[in-house]
This record gives structure tokens, sequence and C-alpha cells, in this order.
């Protein structure tokens, strides 16, 4: 067994998952005390009720509230176990659970675009902004399957920008941004990939399948390859860097023939990383402040400076944009700026 099916392994451990109400009754029936239950609440049941329309529930549902139970039964919904918490919780049943989780969205995402969204695939590489993006997407429930692609483990300086805590260093950073997706929507389906993006055919095959890329990585090896399949697979391909809202929208989709990066690399040695950089950022578009730490690189800087504030927003402008593309939207291709420091002139 190599190292990368050690890692799949431990995250097939530590990644919540569905059990079965006979396994939860016989546990509790043994008081297995090794994790705790968490039945579902009635206060959740009359919340269904309150938010969502009659003819649109399950049965299981139907049935509940027409009996009008104190206690909701164990065989009701679905039961989750979260092994970080050590705890098994009663949910409610699929889309009874999804209609609720929603309805708050509406009409700004009305039910049908709701339901078309539910099938879109979004592959995310990079889970250090990118975790702001798949928290995004997720919480608004812009997909219904998100594929995650990271090799690096969570470290101390990482917390500046990542929604992360101190019991999550050391762990790769697919699987903190999958348990917190699946903490918020255990319906959500969420893929892994711990060894990062490397371009094997099965990672060409994933971007072929996807309805659309974010690219949140830091090698310009990646961010070309990625392009170039987004291109060969026509996939839009979404990018934001963490100063001065640069937003890239790449639209393979929709343009042919479209060169990569907008055509800022056209002519520039690929091999060459820093000509890359500053190809796609130049000095002319970046703060004084970037360019301040751009000469530290190296010295007294390891890599270069994100913000929690810009990288929160990258995140939600990012997944706003992909709700947009998904839903056939209006959505011109190009490179566009949200600059908060605009305020400040």
């Amino acid at each position: 067994m190599d190292k990368y099916e050690e890692q799949s392994k431990e995250a097939e451990d530590l990644l919540p998952r569905f059990v079965s109400a006979e396994s939860v009754a016989r546990n509790i029936g043994n008081s297995n005390l090794e994790f705790s239950y968490l039945p579902l609440c009635i206060e959740q049941i009359e919340e269904l009720k309150a938010n969502v329309a009659i003819e649109l529930l399950t049965s299981e549902s139907k049935k509940i509230l027409a009996d009008g139970l104190i206690d909701v039964p164990i065989e009701y919904g679905t039961w989750m176990f979260f092994p970080f918490r050590k705890k098994c919780i009663q949910i409610l049943p699929k889309s009874d659970f999804i209609e609720l989780r929603t309805c708050r969205n509406r009409l700004k995402i009305t039910r049908d675009e709701q339901l078309e969204l539910s099938r879109k695939i979004i592959a995310i590489v990079g889970l250090s902004a990118g975790n702001a993006v798949a928290n995004s997407l997720v919480t608004e429930r812009i997909c219904g399957k998100i594929i995650l692609f990271d090799f690096d483990k969570c470290e101390l300086s990482n917390l500046n920008r990542l929604n992360a805590g101190l019991f999550d260093l050391g762990l790769n950073k697919c699987l903190i941004t999958a348990n917190s997706i699946l903490e918020k929507d255990p319906y959500m389906e969420v893929e892994i990939h711990e060894r990062g993006f490397v371009n094997s055919d099965n990672d060409a095959a994933i971007i072929q399948s996807v309805d659309l890329v974010v690219d949140e990585c830091d090698s310009f090896e990646v961010k070309i390859v990625l392009r170039e399949l987004a291109r060969e697979f026509r996939k839009p391909l979404l990018m934001h860097t963490s100063e001065r809202g640069i937003t890239d929208i790449e639209r393979y989709d929709t343009t042919d023939n479209l060169p990569i990066f907008h055509g800022l690399l056209d002519g520039v040695d690929l091999g060459d990383k820093r000509k890359v950089l500053l190809s796609i950022i130049n000095p002319q578009i970046v703060s004084e402040r970037m360019l301040l730490s751009f000469s530290e690189l190296g010295k007294s800087l390891k890599s270069w400076p994100q913000l929690a504030t810009e990288v929160f927003a990258g995140g939600a402008n990012l997944a706003g944009i992909a709700r947009m593309i998904l839903l056939r939207q209006q959505v011109k291709g190009g490179r566009y700026f949200f600059n908060i420091e605009e305020v400040g002139k």
C-alpha cells in the first residue's frame, strides 16, 4: 500500500458517513458509549411544517406531521455519523432537508433553479483560498457534487485565511474542507483527492466530467494544465486572486480556441516561473503593499500574503459567478476587479 492509499484509508475513517437506523438502535440497546446519539428535535419538524408546503414533503414527513408525535421515531429520516465529533445525528429525509435548508434562498434562487443546480458538478483545485469557494458553493447549494484536490496539510500559518481550527492542524486540506461541507449538508456528494491534481488520465477524466472548474492552486504548471484541459473539454474556469479582488472568468465553454489566461502568456516561456507570474499578475495591477511583499519573497517572506477578508470575499464572488454560469445567465469572460480599497478613494 503506497502513501496515497494510506491517506485515503485515513480519510475514509475520518469523513462522516450514513448509518442505518437498525445499527443505531442496536448500539443504543447495547449501551455503546463510544459516541453519542442525537435524535432529531421536534422543533425541526415544526420548522419543516412552517416553511415547506405540505405537498412537497416526503410521505414519511407527512405521516409524522399527521400523527402529531412528540418524540421522533428512530427510523425517521437518516442517521449520520461524524467521527471527528464522535456523534451520530438524526437528520431530515433528503428532499425535506434540502427543501428546508434552501427555503431562504427563494426567490433569489427559484425552486426549479435549485433543482437544476443540484445536478451540477464542480471541481476545485487548491483548498486554502479554495476552502472559501467550496463553503460558499455548498452553503448556497450551487451544486450537488463537489470534487476537491489538494496535497497540502493545514499549518498554523494557514489559519490567517483558512476556515479551520487548531484541531485541524496536520490534516489534509481536502479532509478539513470535506468535513466542513458535510457538517453543513450531509447530503452533498463530496469526492476528495489528497494527492492533489497530478494531471493523470483520471484527473483529466474528472475535468471532462464536471460542469465548472475552480483554480485556486499555487502551481503555475497546474494552472496551465487546468486551462488546457478546460479548453479541450469546453469547461468554464474561474480563478480569484486575493489581491485587489482580481477575478478571472475564462469561458472555454462558449468561445472556440480561447487563449489561456486571456492571452497574457502568449510568447512567454512557460518554463520561466518568474516571467509567468509577472505576465499573469503584473506590477501595474497590484497594490503597493503587494509590490513590497513581492520584493521580500525568498527573504523575509516564504510566500505571498493572503488576507482572510480578501479570500472570503473572493470565495463568495466566485460562487455567485459559478451560479450564474451554471444557470446559463449572461456572464462575459475576462478579468474583473472587486477591489474594496476603492472605497477609500
